[in-house]
């Protein structure tokens, strides 16, 4: 888990503040500042002793999804902001517009966080060392992981009842990305986010301390998963090897009072696929420390 006070993140988000400016990304055309100003909030509330006051009731749950997707955005600006790939700006653009209150995202507004989304992933990879491309339409992330091409699809329902349809959605668009591609080599992946669909933006997760919650949150989704064999069997085409469930959440940890961004990722390989392997080590390349 990396460790930073209220100030240091308010520095790293100063420099990439400056750095979307570089890129051409105008200040009216994302919502950091006002994440920043609600981390001040943070700051000036523990200077005051007021940690507990900062943290409950609606201002609260603003100042906590606030510093959740402070830190989300960090992570894809420290994977990109000395070799940006073609079109990062364009996903930037409209990642970082909407809403900046989690809880006032709707259907026809939650486009910029499912790109969030697709950034958070590919910084990951990125992070990992390994090459990313930001294709103009499909699939949201091209890498190649020991000589094979992954293709891979990411989705973020709005709620938990439609993730089948959106996972079935995800297999439908990487067979046909897969058949353009035509080479026999390549393999897809289907990201699934559950942020959304597990919390709206009103809860926060606690723990006793930071294995426990990441315990819970890593329990939460592998239920979610296993709950969706029925989807699996559904997706024919052996090139798709397996689905990653993903969640970021804020959390608390109890014995240090101190807020964390909470995310897990779990990986399930789909049955009958002759690439477990392959699977089980791009897993562990995406294995996540935050």
């Amino acid at each position: 888990m990396t460790c930073m006070t209220y100030e240091q993140i308010l520095a790293e988000l100063a420099e990439a503040e400056k750095w979307l400016g570089d890129l051409g990304l105008r200040e009216e055309e994302h919502r950091i500042q006002e994440h920043m100003q609600r981390i001040e909030r943070l700051v000036q509330a523990r200077k005051e002793g007021r940690d507990e006051e900062a943290t409950e009731g609606d201002e609260g749950r603003l100042n906590m999804f606030s510093f959740t997707e402070a830190m989300e955005f960090l992570g894809i600006f420290e994977a990109f902001k000395d070799d940006p790939p073609p079109r990062l700006l364009r996903r930037l653009k409209d990642a970082l517009s909407g809403p900046a209150d989690l809880a006032a995202e709707s259907t026809e507004s939650n486009q910029a966080r499912n790109i969030m989304f697709e950034l958070n992933l590919a910084a990951r990879l990125r992070i990992r060392g390994l090459p990313v491309e930001l294709p103009r339409e499909n699939p949201d992330i091209l890498t190649e992981f020991e000589g094979v091409p992954i293709y891979i699809q990411c989705k973020r329902p709005f709620k938990e009842g439609t993730i089948p349809a959106r996972i079935e959605d995800a297999a439908s668009q990487l067979k046909r990305d897969l058949d353009q591609a035509g080479d026999p080599k390549a393999r897809g992946v289907i990201a699934i986010s559950v942020s959304r669909a597990c919390n709206p933006g009103e809860l926060l997760y606690r723990g006793p301390n930071e294995a426990a919650f990441k315990k819970g949150l890593g329990d939460q989704i592998q239920a979610l998963g296993m709950g969706h064999r029925e989807t699996w069997g559904k997706i024919e085409d052996a090139r798709i090897i397996g689905i990653a469930y993903h969640i970021i959440s804020p959390t608390v940890a109890e014995d240090s009072k101190i807020l964390v961004v909470g995310q897990e990722l779990v990986v399930f390989p789909l049955p009958e696929r002759p690439d477990l392997e392959l699977l089980a080590k791009l897993t562990k390349a995406l294995e996540l420390n935050s």
